[in-house]
C-alpha cells in the first residue's frame, strides 16, 4: 500500500506549484494498492487543484486508476482537502536531545508484534530508532534503516514519516478485553507546513490534540524545524483494503450555501407558484397519514401550469415529508428545472430567504435559522460503513448483528436480492435459523430449491406467504417464530417497481407502490419494537434520490424508508436504509431492464452493481450500524429543528457510479451529484451537446431553405444520443420512435434535451404526436421561427436594456453627454434614409454586429 504520508506529500508539492504550499485539510478516503511488482499493472494518479477561492484558497483531490483502464474506468478518489499560502509560524526546534526528562521505551518487539497481526513493513518502512515517552507526550528518532535515502526529492519522505506514526504503539498494551492492539492510521492531517524539506533523518514530537488526534514537531537530525501539524487525526487499522467498494458508498451530506446579499428580493416571481404542505397531524396514522400528503402533492404537480413549482416543507426528514421529497424529485428528473423543494424551520429570518432561494439555481434547499443548506451525495466517511469494507484480520470487537442462535426474517425473501442475501447469510456469517417470506411463499418460483440449498448448508428455513402489507398478517407471520430462537434481525427487502410518468401516477398506482415497501416497514417497525433487534436493515432505492423519472410511486415508498431509519435511530433503536443502486442480478428487479434502460443509465454515469460487490457493501454497512455512536447523540441534533439538517446517519447510498461518464455527461447534473462531478474540460460541440438554447440563435443565421434540414440532423443526433448511439448516422430520422426502441422514459429525455437546446417548453406528448425526428424538426421549426428576432428586435432590446441603466442614474454631467451622443446617433440614421419605413428596413438587413458596433461607438458604452 502507498503511506497516507505519500498523499500528504503529493498535496504539499503540488500545492507549491501553485503557490499554495500550506495544507490546510487532507482526509484520507481509501488506501491505494501499489503493483506487487515492476510490469505487473502500472498505476495511474492524478492530483487535481481547483483556481483559488475569493480567500486565495484552493481544493485538492488525489485521484487513480490503472494506467491501461479503458477511458471509462472511474478514477477512485483516495484523498481531498484544501492548500493555502499561509504558512504557520516556523516553531521552536528539538535540540535537546534525547528529550529532558522523558523515559527510553522499548521497541525490540513492535516490527514482529506487527507481523503477527498482519501487517508487514517491508525495510524502508521499518526507520524507527529510538521512542520515548513523557506523560502524554511521545518522541521518536527516525532514519532510514537500509542506507541513504533520496530523502532530498521530498518535502518529508514519506517512508520516514510513517515510520514515526508508528511511535505511538510502542509501549503500549492491548486495551482491557483485548488480546491484541490494532496499529493507527492517518485519517485527516490539518494544517501541515513544510519549514525545510529534504531530511534525510528526522526527530519528531508528539502531543495530543484531541480524543483522537495528535499535534506533530517535526525537525531534521540537528533540531531544527523541518515541518509542523497542528492536528493529525488517526483510526485504528480493520484490515485490508477493497477499493472498489469504497468507491461505491455514499451519503448525503449538507452544504451551506454562501450568503446571500443584504439586500434580498422579497417579491415571489410571477412564473413560480408556492405550495406549502402543512406538518402531518400526529393524531393520524402514520400510512393514512403518508398518503394523504403525497395524494394533495401528487395532485399539485400535475395541475400546475406556472413555470416553476416550489413546494415548502417544514421537516425533511419525517415520516410524511420524506416521501414528498422522494416524489418531488422523481417529477424534476421527468420535467428537469421546473421544480423547487424548499425546507424550512419556519423562523421569519428563514422564511424570508425563500424569495431568494428561488433564484440560487438549486433544485433543493434547507433553511435554518437564517442559513441555506443544499444537500449533496458525497462518499461516506471513513468513520462510517466504508471504513467497516476492510476484511477484518484480526478479531472484531464490533456488535455481530447475525446471531447463529437468532431468526432472521428477511422479506421478499425467496426472489431477487432476497434470496442472495440468504445464501450469502448461511454461507459467510453462519446464519442458521431463516424465515423468509413472499406473496407466494414456498410456491414462490425457486422457493423450494432456495430452500434446499440452505438446508444442505445447515439451515432452518421457514418459507411462508405472507401479504406485508397487512398488518395483522405481518403479526401472525411474527408469531410463528419460536422463542428458542427469536427475532434477532430484520431485512426488509419487499417491494414493486412503480413504471410510469408523474402524470399517469393515480391514487391507485400510488397506493399499489406503497403497500409492500413502506406500509410493510411501518408494520414490521411497530411489531418488532420490543424485540431484542440487533439488526433492521430496510432496503431502499436510489430511485427515491435521483433516478426516479416514470417511478413517481416507487420513490415516495422509498423515501418512506430513509426517513423511517432515522426515526428509529431517533427513538434509540437499531436501523439502517440502503438507497442502492442497481444490481447486475439477472434476477431481482433489474431484471426487466433491456439495452435501451443499461445505455440510459450508463449516460447518467450508473452502472449495474456486481453482486459480489453488493454483498460486501451490505456487510459494510451493517456493521457501521451495529457500531454506530449512542442513538442519544443523534437524538438531540434530530430534535433541533434550527441546526443544519442532519448527515442521517442510518442512510447509505450503495451505488456504483462511474465519475469519468458523470463528468461528461451531456445535459444538466442533478444537484445531488454536483459534488461528484468535477468540472470536464470542454468538448466541442455538436449538435447533441449544444450549449442550452443555441438553437434558436443558430437557426436565425441559417439561410431559410436550409433550416428544415438543419434542424433535422439536430434532432436526430439527440434521438442517438437518448438511444445510445454513437453516431447520428444509426437513426433514420423518417422512422417512427415506437420502432426505433422508444419508451416513455426516452420520450422524456428527448423533451428534455429539445427543451434545454431550443429554449422552449415543449409537451410531454412530443414523440407521440410528432412520432419521428423528421416530424419533431418539423414542429420545431413553426416553434422557433416565430420566435426567430430580426435584426430591429435585437436593437430594440438593447436599447431597453440601455434605457433600464439610464433609470437608474442620478443627475449627473456625464447625463448629459450620454444625451448628446443619442442625439447625434438619432440625427445618423434620420439622414441615412427619407422615412422611418425605410430605416426600419435598413435596420431589418443590418447584422446584430454592425448594430451593436453603431451603439458602441455612438454611446461610448463598449
Amino acid at each position: 500500500l502507498l503511506p497516507g504520508t505519500a498523499f500528504v506529500e503529493l498535496a504539499a508539492r503540488a500545492g507549491a506549484e501553485v503557490g499554495c504550499p500550506r495544507v490546510d485539510e487532507l482526509t484520507l478516503h481509501a488506501p491505494l494498492a501499489l503493483p506487487e511488482s515492476e510490469g505487473s499493472g502500472a498505476v495511474a494518479l492524478q492530483v487535481w487543484i481547483q483556481a483559488a477561492d475569493e480567500s486565495g484558497q484552493r481544493l485538492v483531490a488525489v485521484y487513480s486508476r490503472p494506467e491501461d483502464a479503458d477511458p471509462d474506468l472511474p478514477w477512485t478518489r483516495h484523498a481531498s482537502g484544501s492548500l493555502s499560502a499561509d504558512a504557520a509560524p516556523r516553531p521552536e526546534g528539538l535540540t535537546a536531545w534525547p528529550p529532558p526528562g522523558a523515559e527510553p521505551a522499548d521497541l525490540a518487539d513492535l516490527y514482529p508484534r506487527l507481523a503477527e497481526l498482519g501487517y508487514d513493513y517491508g525495510p524502508e518502512f521499518q526507520a524507527l530508532r529510538a521512542v520515548w515517552r513523557r506523560g502524554e507526550e511521545v518522541f521518536a528518532e527516525v532514519a532510514s534503516a537500509v542506507g541513504p535515502t533520496d530523502a532530498d526529492r521530498y518535502g518529508i519522505h514519506p517512508a520516514l514519516l510513517d515510520a514515526a506514526l508508528h511511535a505511538q504503539l510502542v509501549g503500549t498494551a492491548p486495551g482491557e478485553g483485548q488480546s491484541r492492539a490494532l496499529p493507527s492510521i492517518p485519517f485527516a492531517w490539518s494544517g501541515v507546513t513544510i519549514h525545510t524539506p529534504g531530511a534525510a533523518a528526522l526527530r519528531v514530537r508528539m502531543a495530543p490534540a484531541g480524543p483522537s488526534a495528535v499535534t506533530l514537531t517535526i525537525a531534521d537530525a540537528a533540531g531544527l524545524p523541518v515541518a509542523s501539524v497542528e492536528s493529525l487525526a488517526v483510526r485504528p487499522m480493520t484490515g485490508e483494503p477493497d477499493g472498489h467498494v469504497r468507491d461505491a458508498m455514499f451519503r448525503i451530506a449538507w452544504e451551506e450555501l454562501a450568503e446571500p446579499d443584504a439586500k434580498l428580493e422579497t417579491a415571489i416571481p410571477s412564473d413560480v407558484e408556492l405550495f406549502h404542505v402543512p406538518p402531518a397531524d400526529d393524531t393520524v396514522e402514520t400510512p393514512i397519514a403518508v398518503r394523504g400528503a403525497l395524494t394533495a402533492v401528487l395532485e399539485r404537480l400535475r395541475e400546475s401550469t406556472s413555470a416553476r413549482l416550489a413546494i415548502t416543507t417544514s421537516r425533511i426528514d419525517t415520516l410524511t415529508t420524506a416521501p414528498i421529497w422522494s416524489l418531488v424529485r422523481a417529477a424534476e428528473a421527468e420535467n428537469p428545472g421546473r421544480h423547487l423543494l424548499i425546507d424550512t424551520d419556519g423562523r421569519a429570518d428563514s422564511d424570508r430567504l425563500i424569495p431568494w432561494t428561488l433564484g440560487t439555481g438549486e433544485p433543493e434547499i434547507a433553511v435554518r435559522d437564517g442559513r441555506a443548506f443544499v444537500p449533496r451525495l458525497t462518499s461516506s466517511p471513513a468513520s462510517a460503513a466504508a471504513q467497516a469494507v476492510d476484511r477484518t484480520v484480526t478479531e472484531n470487537a464490533a456488535a455481530q448483528p447475525w446471531d447463529p442462535n437468532g431468526t432472521v426474517l428477511i422479506t421478499g425473501g425467496t426472489g431477487g436480492l432476497g434470496a442472495l442475501l440468504a445464501r450469502h447469510l448461511v454461507a459467510e456469517h453462519g446464519v442458521r435459523y431463516l424465515l423468509l417470506t413472499s406473496r407466494r411463499g414456498a410456491d414462490a418460483p425457486g422457493a423450494k430449491e432456495l430452500r434446499s440449498e440452505l438446508a444442505d448448508a445447515g439451515a432452518v428455513v421457514d418459507i411462508e406467504p405472507c401479504d406485508i402489507g397487512d398488518r395483522e398478517a405481518v403479526a401472525d407471520l411474527l408469531g410463528t417464530i419460536s422463542a428458542e430462537h427469536p427475532l434477532t434481525a430484520v431485512v426488509h427487502a419487499a417491494g414493486v417497481p412503480d413504471a410510469g410518468l408523474i402524470d399517469a401516477l393515480t391514487p391507485e398506482r400510488l397506493d399499489a407502490a406503497l403497500r409492500p415497501k413502506a406500509d410493510g416497514a411501518w408494520h414490521l417497525h411497530e411489531l418488532t419494537q420490543d424485540a431484542d433487534l440487533a439488526a433492521f436493515v430496510l432496503f431502499s432505492s436510489a430511485g427515491g434520490l435521483f433516478l426516479g423519472a416514470g417511478q413517481g410511486g416507487y420513490a415516495a415508498a422509498n423515501g418512506f424508508l430513509d426517513a423511517l431509519a432515522a426515526h428509529r435511530h431517533r427513538h434509540g433503536l437499531p436501523a439502517i436504509s440502503l438507497a442502492w443502486g442497481p444490481w447486475a442480478d439477472t434476477a431481482g428487479m433489474t431484471a426487466d431492464l433491456d439495452d435501451a434502460d443499461l445505455r440510459r443509465l450508463d449516460a447518467q454515469g450508473v452502472q449495474l452493481l456486481p453482486v459480489e460487490r453488493g454483498l460486501a457493501l451490505f456487510d459494510a454497512a451493517v456493521t457501521a450500524a451495529t457500531t454506530v455512536a449512542d442513538p442519544a447523540d443523534h437524538t438531540a441534533a434530530g430534535a433541533d429543528h434550527t441546526a443544519p439538517p442532519p448527515a442521517q446517519a442510518p442512510f447509505l447510498v450503495p451505488i456504483a457510479l462511474n465519475l469519468t461518464a458523470l463528468r461528461t455527461r451531456q445535459g444538466p447534473v442533478p444537484a445531488l451529484l454536483r459534488s461528484l462531478a468535477r468540472p470536464a474540460t470542454p468538448t466541442r460541440g455538436t449538435a447533441a451537446g449544444a450549449t442550452p438554447a443555441t438553437l434558436r440563435r443558430d437557426l436565425a443565421a441559417i439561410p431559410e431553405p436550409d433550416r428544415e434540414a438543419f434542424l433535422r440532423a439536430a434532432v436526430t443526433a439527440h434521438v442517438a444520443a437518448v438511444l445510445g448511439h454513437s453516431s447520428a448516422a444509426a437513426v433514420d430520422p423518417y422512422r417512427a420512435f415506437q420502432e426505433l426502441g422508444f419508451d416513455s422514459l426516452a420520450s422524456v429525455e428527448l423533451r428534455n434535451r429539445l427543451n434545454a437546446a431550443s429554449g422552449l417548453r415543449l409537451p410531454a406528448t412530443l414523440v407521440f404526436d410528432h412520432p419521428t425526428s423528421a416530424a419533431v424538426a418539423a414542429y420545431l421549426r413553426s416553434e422557433l421561427e416565430g420566435a426567430v428576432p430580426t435584426a430591429a428586435d435585437a436593437v430594440l432590446a438593447e436599447l431597453d436594456r440601455i434605457e433600464a441603466l439610464f433609470a437608474g442614474s442620478e443627475q449627473t454631467p456625464d447625463r448629459g453627454k450620454v444625451a448628446a451622443r443619442l442625439e447625434a446617433l438619432l440625427r445618423r440614421w434620420q439622414e441615412t434614409g427619407p422615412d422611418t419605413a425605410e430605416n426600419a428596413g435598413d435596420l431589418d438587413s443590418a447584422t446584430d454586429e454592425e448594430l451593436f458596433q453603431v451603439l458602441d461607438e455612438e454611446l461610448g458604452l463598449s
